[in-house]
């Protein structure tokens, strides 16, 4: 809508040339409100249409907008200046009480739109921002139309138009939430493909590659990519190199290297194979001198302990040493001796291991 473009841009202006921290709610509806509403085909002067100070249960609302006598949007208006979180469940409860599909909290610069009866928390009934001063004209132009003009509100088209954007924004959120949780399996269990791609690039660019120094790259990436900060250790206050932020492990600690005898001795004791869990929690036990300090008990950002990522590590290298099966699609979950694991097995079961 032209009409509506040129009204944005003659509020933008106008933006520039007040003192926004003078102007009161009501003038927010006057200069701000009231002119786009107009622009989307509101009749500002009808009542029937725009009430203003409507009531609801012995509060008031600032604008209703009406489809004879159905309450389709409530906006509520503040002061330009002023930040808008504190009023959004008192407008969300007055729309929830009288079942109003749509709600919108504005300071004239700033629109934020709701769908009041989303079975969720109030502050994720948010949906949609629009911005007058921060974003592209068109994409305002299109979501004021969507969103908010008479036709569109009428017709009931906006509320599917509403619905859509935030289902949509759902997913995204999911997305956002399970990526960490992948790229944590992908970094602790790095996959022969994944490996291959850094392999790859590195012959490209340089000719050369190192395995070892690759599954050492990803292991220290673990822990950059989710800027983990460590905790002080009870032995002793931990300690960083003058040159970088790296912190000391404890005193008393294994490297992953260290880790694997214990692995080994363990699925031996069980015939060469057993369960991740059950090598877990043995190993957990014959080292709880040492995984029960705080260096490793601490919760990484990637969803599990430090022993635990140490653990997993260990047998990747493992895996790599040729001592443990690379697992199959049968075997997700079971850790598995090769001959050569098995013939280390036999070589040091006579040969207990203490700290």
């Amino acid at each position: 809508m032209e009409e509506l473009k040129k009204r944005i841009l003659k509020i933008k202006d106008h933006v520039k040339q007040i003192n926004l921290s003078i102007l009161d709610e009501n003038q927010t509806k006057q200069i701000f409100i009231n002119p786009i509403l107009h622009v989307l085909g509101w009749d500002i002067f009808n009542p029937e249409i725009v009430k203003y100070e409507h009531k609801s249960f012995n509060q008031r609302v600032d604008i209703a907008l009406l489809d004879g006598g159905k309450k389709l949007i409530f906006i509520e208006a503040k002061k330009t200046i002023e930040s808008l979180e504190k009023h959004e469940e008192q407008l969300l409860k007055y729309c929830f009480q009288e079942s109003v599909p749509m709600a919108i909290l504005s300071n004239g610069i700033v629109w934020w739109f709701y769908l009041p009866r989303k079975e969720t928390t109030w502050d994720k009934r948010k949906f949609y921002t629009i911005e007058l001063l921060e974003q592209e004209i068109e994409s305002v132009v299109e979501k004021f139309t969507q969103l908010l003009s008479y036709s569109e509100v009428i017709s009931g088209k906006y509320l599917m138009i509403a619905n859509n954007i935030f289902d949509d924004q759902a997913k995204k959120q999911k997305v956002r939430l399970e990526l960490p949780k992948i790229w944590k399996i992908i970094l602790l269990n790095p996959s022969e493909d994944f490996i291959k791609i850094i392999k790859d690039e590195l012959e490209n660019n340089l000719g050369i590659s190192d395995r070892e120094e690759i599954l050492q790259f990803i292991y220290n990436l673990t822990e950059k990519s989710y800027q983990i900060e460590f905790e002080n250790i009870p032995q002793g206050p931990a300690t960083t190199d003058k040159n970088h932020d790296a912190i000391i492990r404890p005193p008393k600690s294994l490297t992953q290297d260290e880790i694997i005898p214990y692995i080994i001795d363990i699925i031996g004791q069980k015939g060469g194979a057993a369960s991740k869990n059950f090598v877990e929690g043995k190993i957990y036990r014959e080292l709880q001198n040492i995984f029960s300090q705080s260096y490793y008990e601490e919760k990484l950002a990637c969803g599990v302990t430090r022993w635990e990522k140490d653990v997993a590590w260990a047998k990747q290298r493992a895996v790599d040493k040729g001592l443990i099966k690379k697992p199959d699609r049968y075997d997700r979950g079971i850790w598995k001796l090769t001959q050569r694991g098995w013939d280390e097995f036999q070589r040091s079961k006579d040969k207990f291991i203490s700290m």
